[in-house]
């Protein structure tokens, strides 16, 4: 009898236990709190989408410098969005929420936006030359919507979707063919709130545009690999990364297999392949990534070159794609034959692979049967869906 009346009070207390941590993650779920917002630099009018919890129950967001937004929309208990109010701080400071009961801060920093040209530059030794990469080099661009150009009558308007990549510091575009030629060639910027930055005029003269099929990188996309050195964090550096031997290991003559190469007409750098290469063809984990919220979103996205006269020869099998050293199988024939132009491939992501996922420093590449010399590939990379 003792025995039995010792274990149901034991079987009491756990349900009890039970019971209370039930409640208390109930009600940390139900607490406000913000774990992220974006974007994190900002101007007046553009919407700003906070993510964390309790939000349902919100009655205040104060950006920097005390001022609260008058215009916000709870999408559900983690998310809400709210438009940038007149008056923020130029400074970096935290967002803060309110509801009946909590004033929480965000760890992460706010500021507005203050946009700045700096430079022009060219990868063209004659300048703006239609159909060559140039550069717009700066502070705060990253909310840039257009580009624009202005001759006299003639005017062209460049999308931010037609940037070839874009972040805070600056915006690489290629060269219209149809945007007007000459000198004096007026150019602004406008962004998300029609704000607009006058760029000094440019000269814009004639050239040879080569085929290009390559799809916009987007500025929500996580750059696993772009073999580019920048400024910011946007787009990640991983020169350090490329020559690691156990995966590119040198022939006889101390040449790796993969090895940096640049676009003579828009000084892009790429990885291209000089001789054949199987197993490890690509493996990077010396940047920390962080964690995807709902990796499901997304698609994985590559470009890719081959020279004219590639030849496959059948050894185009099993490639998978590591991501934070998951693996995901690709197949066979994973490049269509488009030979001497850029091209992007895209591949989903398996069927179980979702939720928040940690890249954070684990290995991302791939892994096959062969990478044949003549390929180049660029912008390894996770875009989200459309």
């Amino acid at each position: 009898m003792k025995h039995r009346i010792f274990n149901v009070a034991v079987l009491l207390a756990a349900g009890l236990f039970w019971v209370a941590c039930s409640e208390d993650e109930t009600a940390s779920e139900s607490r406000l709190s913000v774990s992220d917002f974006y974007p994190a630099v900002v101007m007046e009018g553009i919407e700003v989408t906070v993510t964390g919890t309790g939000m349902s129950d919100m009655t205040e967001v104060v950006f920097p410098g005390g001022v609260a937004a008058t215009d916000v929309t709870i999408v559900d208990e983690r998310t809400l969005t709210a438009i940038v109010p007149a008056g923020i701080a130029d400074v970096e400071e935290p967002l803060t929420l309110r509801d009946a009961d909590d004033v929480v801060q965000s760890r992460q920093m706010m500021r507005k936006a203050q946009p700045v040209f700096k430079a022009y530059q060219f990868t063209a030794a004659e300048g703006a030359m239609m159909g060559t990469n140039m550069t717009i080099q700066g502070s705060d661009l990253l909310l840039a919507e257009e580009l624009v150009f202005t001759l006299e009558d003639e005017s062209l308007t460049m999308g931010s979707l037609d940037f070839t990549r874009k972040s805070n510091t600056d915006i690489k575009f290629m060269v219209p063919e149809d945007a007007p030629m000459g000198e004096g060639v007026h150019v602004k910027l406008v962004f998300e709130n029609g704000t607009e930055l006058a760029l000094p005029d440019l000269e814009i003269i004639n050239g040879n545009i080569p085929d290009d099929y390559r799809e916009p990188v987007s500025r929500r996309a996580i750059m696993l690999n772009d073999f580019e050195m920048h400024d910011d964090d946007y787009y990640h550096d991983p020169a350090a990364c490329i020559y690691n031997t156990w995966w590119n290991p040198a022939d006889a003559n101390g040449e790796c297999a993969g090895i940096i190469k640049t676009d003579e007409w828009d000084g892009n750098s790429y990885m291209y392949y000089q001789r054949n290469l199987a197993g490890w063809t690509l493996s990077c984990a010396c940047y920390d990534h962080g964690t995807v919220e709902s990796i499901e979103n997304y698609v994985i996205k590559l470009d890719v070159k081959m020279d004219e006269g590639t030849v496959w020869d059948g050894l185009m099998k099993g490639l998978q794609a590591v991501i934070g050293d998951h693996w995901c199988w690709i197949g066979d024939n994973y490049f269509p034959e488009i030979y001497g132009a850029w091209f992007t491939v895209t591949w989903n992501l398996p069927a179980d692979f979702t939720g928040d996922y940690e890249i954070g420093l684990k290995p991302n590449g791939f892994y096959g049967t062969t990478m044949v010399a003549g390929v180049g590939i660029d912008n390894f990379r996770l875009e989200p869906k459309e």
